[in-house]
């Protein structure tokens, strides 16, 4: 059974890998988050960098932003089953057209 400080350094990692995942897709900037939540730019960076974490009350404004739940941003579902970059593969191939899901199929050789 893990302590709950390893549980929080779990969790304020997936937070780090979340923002890192979310941020590459190109899609937001950091700047659009620290706008939505009224911060400084640098707050979020600090976060994407794991030398913080957002302030608890921040954390259901953020999962909004990215439309995920909670938990989903904490990374705490399934911790052992899958990661956070996995889910987002998971739900970019949900999302993905028949024909792109055809090739990924192909790539990884699944029937």
């Amino acid at each position: 059974m893990q302590s709950i400080e390893t549980n929080m350094i779990d969790v304020r990692k997936n937070i780090v890998i979340f923002f890192n995942v979310q941020f590459s897709k190109n899609e937001v900037k950091q700047i659009d988050l620290a706008n939505y939540l009224g911060v400084p730019k640098s707050n979020v960076y600090h976060w994407t960098k794991g030398l913080n974490s957002p302030d608890i009350n921040y954390i259901p404004r953020i999962a909004q932003f990215f439309n995920v739940s909670v938990i989903e941003l904490l990374g705490v579902e399934d911790l052992e089953e899958f990661s956070i970059e996995e889910r987002a593969l998971i739900k970019s191939y949900r999302e993905a057209l028949p024909e792109a899901k055809e090739i990924i199929k192909r790539i990884l050789d699944i029937k």
